[in-house]
């Protein structure tokens, strides 16, 4: 019992931390497309 009951916490935490992972991930592709975003905006700006 004590087995099953550590395994499943195990597997708990391992889900936390691809959940973060994949927080992450998305954040830094949210972050890198608002700086090309921007750059852009700035870009055209400084061309009209």
């Amino acid at each position: 019992m004590e087995k099953t009951i550590s395994n499943a916490e195990a597997l708990n935490h391992d889900a936390k931390g691809f959940n973060f992972a994949k927080l992450q991930a998305v954040l830094c592709m949210a972050a890198s497309a608002a700086v090309s975003i921007s750059l852009l905006v700035w870009a055209c700006k400084s061309f009209l």
